[in-house]
């Protein structure tokens, strides 16, 4: 999907082995814009932390395989 509008929270899976020598499995990185946070943060009446926690564990879900389709 392409848009030219700033997005929350963007997820960037690994395309390479998962599993490390330390036995954490990484999945990706997730990239939250705090701006967007913020005025979303307002506009849903939650606290600046309790939408990003929203923001992360959304961006988890995309790494694990759900999407909006």
């Amino acid at each position: 999907m392409e848009t030219d509008e700033t997005t929350d929270v963007l997820s960037f899976p690994l395309e390479f082995d998962r599993v490390y020598p330390d036995g954490i499995t990484r999945l990706g990185d997730i990239a939250v814009c705090v701006p967007v946070a913020e005025r979303q943060a307002r506009e849903n009446g939650r606290s600046i932390q309790e939408e990003i926690n929203f923001l992360v564990r959304h961006g988890a879900m995309h790494l694990l395989g759900v999407h909006h389709e």
